[in-house]
């Protein structure tokens, strides 16, 4: 018997998620697909949400207290006020200002016929995606697709040949920023010999830089429909519930606010929207090599966008250029003359690819948004996001110097020296004062060029240096700081032989930390070679709790009030009150990490670059928001395949914008609200017939009913659901589970937090257990589903004074552990414990599946994540 091609039966139409519309041959794939995606309950309108996300609007009159918007009847709960002059008001093509309400003018559209254009239908469209975009299909391999399939059909298939699919996917008249390049060599190329042995090569070559233009890119970005709800047109400054300042997106900084104060200064200006270009450049995220040249990607984001958009790779952060890196012989890697033509290059390739956007910095210039709407739109640089060499390149800056202010190079955390901060005009001023000598000695300053933002009105690269949370604080003072000072203290202590012992020893506790949710296992411990960011993310929430006892109180002090410090910085908002726990958090730091000192690990401990930016970090977060929101792993996260050659690289990208944003518009236009049923599926006819009892037939698609089916004999997980403060979508959800066995191992048993007392603060408030069992009874035609738990009781009455968690211990009933049933609804996350290790050596057999019944008392994990942050503290 033939087996016919059997079509998807079942599609998802989640309302909430548009852009998902899989199809499914049977209703179980469906339910599952639905669980697993959609599952997610809307937030109650009893306020879980953030206390300082604001909810009301104040109004401001146009000359009220620009620069000083204090308001004299404090108003009650969360509230924002609009910058008063540029506040982003709607315009029509013109520039003429609209009335407040009206309705943003019909998008043109160069094919009313054709609105699948330049494809022929929303099937050719869904090819080419899942092809090109999705699965980037080779070109010989898509050809031979198309050659079978027009075997199979009897007809010409969509495309005939990867030829016409590149030409359609290039004529999409949406994201057009063709790449371009241009060529900078050095000023004597001309004039010298190329055969002349004592010329350095490098001075005779040519550096492209490749870039789109940026103007295009910026307005891609603004006028993208999917941003429409998640986007600032002014500056805000937010306030929370006690009239504390609150700061959460990019535009609730002062850093907008001040840029729009000046910018108020014309009378022309008065109602644009002011746009902060926001840069970043990684070396380390990928260097793409094409003969003798290397290049490395520049990004651009616009600050009006919120950070969750931003996070959620949505099309927010673009690639604006790639950067020549000059290569030379080893002879030359010190040589100062190629060093300042390596900062003479860098400088002047960002200036040249962000030249399109200067008029528009003094002149607004009329661009259509996210909503529809038209209005006169003003840029200016804004922050860049950087590691310490990229942000000492970028200030024109000796290393080992701070790029921000004057604190010398060695004694860069002295607290009696005088600093100031660094900017053009001071630079300007001891170039006319100083030799070149005394500036790079005395003041740390390349006199050679200014920084390309010397070049652009009211910009000043000190100033718009970002913190980089990723390089700063995980990378850098974490793991190439703290991890290396505990083993270098281990080896001066004990030697060499000895110290190998007891980091084994940190190693088997990080490997039998008990699984949780989104926490990578570790079965060798910290001990692996190729380090990343998410690794030492990971690594930092069980590190505190495996070096305990191992190493003296005042370093585990020390290491507690930096995890502090990363996890408040961390914070997608912050007010008063949670700077003012960043400042103690940073000062006890300072005070006990002295002991790396002391014993010599660390002699010069006040002299860490990249330690000392942490100092800069509560000016920061007022100027620019929440660091969470600028961090270099958004950049990282945009990801690039460097294993093309360049040129076609950079088609790939041009052309998965294109359909990117042919999706979004498609999308906000509604015709991708259904999903593509196939051709052979007939709407019913609606003309009466005699023998049919039927009412006319409706139009749309089918919904099965609801066929309630005999309940399973045992659940082995259950869902918890929160609002996650960092996360992109606001609710987060996770399986809680107590199966006796996972992934055909051992028995899995999760820990949970139940709420105690809601008026008692943090871990105060709270119960721990585990979870043996879940189970339910009816009673009385009410269906109670529950979950039998074993206690864990608080062990003192405050968190343990050197890792700064709370410590549980299994609770007994006369030698018996303490069990109970409880109501699901009472479970209120997951909880992570990790075990107090003591002074004893573990054993090398123990696995981590059984570490929760192998120890006599456990830490709380307030580390786990930054919800529980804000929960067991």
């Amino acid at each position: 018997m033939v087996k016919t091609f059997q079509h998807r039966k079942f599609f998802c139409v989640d309302p909430t998620t548009p852009s998902c519309r899989k199809g499914f041959l049977t209703h179980a794939g469906f339910t599952q697909h639905r669980n697993a995606v959609h599952n997610v309950p809307a937030r109650p309108s009893c306020l879980p949400q953030h206390p300082f996300i604001p909810n009301r609007h104040l109004h401001l009159q146009p000359l009220d207290a620009i620069h000083n918007p204090e308001v004299h009847d404090e108003p009650e709960g969360p509230y924002f006020i609009q910058h008063p002059v540029l506040d982003g008001t709607p315009c029509d093509e013109d520039g003429n200002d609209l009335l407040e309400g009206t309705d943003p003018p019909p998008a043109q559209d160069e094919h009313p016929d054709m609105p699948w254009y330049p494809f022929q239908g929303r099937d050719c469209f869904e090819l080419a995606d899942l092809i090109f975009h999705q699965n980037k299909m080779s070109k010989n391999e898509f050809n031979d697709l198309m050659h079978i399939w027009a075997n199979i059909e009897g007809h010409s298939p969509p495309f005939r040949n990867v030829k016409e699919l590149h030409n359609v996917i290039d004529s999409i008249p949406y994201s057009d920023a063709p790449w371009q390049s241009f060529t900078i060599c050095h000023t004597d190329a001309d004039q010298l010999q190329p055969d002349d042995p004592s010329v350095p090569p490098w001075k005779l070559a040519e550096y492209e830089v490749w870039f789109r233009n940026s103007r295009d890119v910026l307005r891609n970005q603004l006028s993208n429909p999917d941003f429409k709800d998640h986007i600032d047109y002014a500056p805000k400054q937010v306030f929370g519930e006690h009239n504390q300042r609150v700061w959460s997106d990019f535009m609730s900084g002062n850093l907008a606010w001040n840029q729009c104060n000046i910018i108020a200064e014309d009378e022309d200006r008065h109602g644009a929207m002011f746009v902060p270009v926001i840069l970043g450049s990684d070396k380390t995220t990928v260097s793409v090599a094409t003969g003798n040249n290397e290049y490395y990607p520049l990004y651009i984001s616009t600050g009006n966008v919120h950070t969750s958009i931003r996070h959620s790779h949505r099309e927010a952060v673009s690639i604006v250029g790639f950067l020549s890196i000059p290569k030379c012989d080893k002879d030359y890697h010190e040589d100062k003359e190629f060093q300042k033509f390596r900062r003479h290059l860098f400088h002047k390739s960002i200036e040249a690819i962000l030249e399109p956007l200067r008029p528009s910095m003094s002149k607004p210039e009329i661009t259509r948004c996210s909503d529809g709407h038209f209005r006169r739109v003003i840029y200016g640089i804004g922050p860049y996001i950087a590691d310490y060499p990229e942000q000492c390149s970028l200030a024109s800056i000796v290393q080992q110097w701070c790029a921000k202010c004057t604190a010398r190079k060695k004694h860069l955390d002295e607290e009696d020296i005088m600093i100031t901060p660094r900017s053009h005009c001071l630079t300007k001023a001891l170039i006319e004062a100083l030799t070149s000598g005394e500036l790079w000695e005395e003041y740390g300053i390349a006199d050679d060029i200014l920084p390309f933002t010397a070049s652009f009105p009211r910009a000043n690269i000190h100033e718009l240096l970002a913190p980089d949370p990723l390089h700063h604080v995980i990378k850098g003072a974490f793991k190439d700081h703290l991890v290396e000072w505990v083993g270098s203290y281990l080896e001066i202590t004990y030697g060499k032989k000895c110290s190998k012992k007891i980091l084994a020893e940190i190693d088997r506790r990080i490997a039998i930390v008990p699984s949780f949710p989104g926490l990578r296992h570790f079965p060798q411990g910290r001990d692996f070679n190729q380090w990343t960011g998410d690794d030492s993310k990971v690594l930092m929430k069980v590190y505190l709790a495996a070096i305990s006892g191992l190493i003296p109180d005042q370093m585990i002090h020390t290491i507690a009030a930096f995890m502090d410090f990363c996890y408040i910085v961390r914070h997608p908002y912050l007010d008063e009150a949670d700077l003012a726990a960043l400042d103690d958090s940073l000062q006890h730091f300072y005070q006990d990490h002295s002991i790396f000192e002391e014993t010599g690990v660390c002699p010069n401990r006040s002299s860490l670059p990249r330690q000392h930016a942490l100092k800069h970090y509560h000016q920061l977060i007022i100027l620019f928001r929440a660091p969470n929101g600028l961090c270099s792993s958004i950049t990282e996260s945009k990801h690039i395949d460097a294993n093309q050659p360049l040129g076609e690289m950079l088609l790939i990208n041009q052309r998965q914008d294109k359909l990117a944003m042919f999706c979004v518009i498609h999308l906000a236009r509604h015709l991708m609200d259904t999903p593509l049923l196939p051709h052979t599926i007939q709407p019913i006819p609606s003309q009466d017939n005699s023998n049919i009892y039927d009412v006319e037939a409706a139009d749309g698609l089918t919904t099965d009913s609801t066929v309630i089916l005999a309940k399973t004999p045992g659940e082995h997980c259950t869902l918890a659901f929160y609002f996650d403060l960092c996360g992109v979508g606001g609710m987060h959800r996770e399986r809680i589970r107590a199966t006796p066995s996972w992934h055909n191992g051992p028995a899995h048993h999760d820990c949970i937090f139940l709420e105690n007392n809601p008026t008692l603060p943090g871990f105060q408030g709270l119960y721990v257990a585990q979870v043996v069992l879940f189970l339910s009874f009816t009673h009385r035609t009410t269906t109670y589903p529950c979950a039998l738990v074993k206690w864990f009781s608080q062990v003192g009455d405050s968190p343990c004074p050197r890792t700064h968690m709370w410590i549980v211990a299994p609770e007994f009933d006369d030698d018996c552990r303490l069990i109970s049933i409880v109501h699901l609804d009472s479970i209120m996350r997951p909880a992570h414990l990790i075990p107090v290790y003591g002074p004893q050596n573990i054993d090398r057999h123990l696995l981590h599946t059984n570490s929760l019944s192998a120890f006599a008392s456990f830490y709380v994990n307030k580390y786990s994540d930054y919800h529980a942050f804000e929960m067991a503290y």
